[in-house]
């Protein structure tokens, strides 16, 4: 069970830096391919976090804390007086 598992972990991540095309490319291309996927899922993780802060302002619910580290968002409201 777990050799299977772990062949298709390899099979996985083999046809992900296939597709990438980061095997063919230079360091520099690596780079920006390591880089971009980088900026790319914190931008995700930035543009619902906001997504979520707008919908909570136009449900008039209290949002009591909002804010950005370089590795977590943190956001607090009030859920009970979304409920009501």
């Amino acid at each position: 069970m777990r050799e299977t598992q772990m062949r298709k972990f390899e099979f996985i991540i083999s046809e992900i830096i296939n597709d990438l095309g980061i095997q063919q490319g230079t360091w520099q291309s690596k780079f920006r391919t390591v880089v971009t996927a980088s900026v790319v899922f914190e931008m995700r993780m930035m543009l619902h976090y906001l997504g979520q802060f707008v919908f909570l302002k136009l449900m008039d619910c209290p949002v009591t804390k909002f804010e950005f580290t370089w590795y977590k968002i943190r956001m607090e409201y009030a859920y009970l007086e979304l409920i009501q």
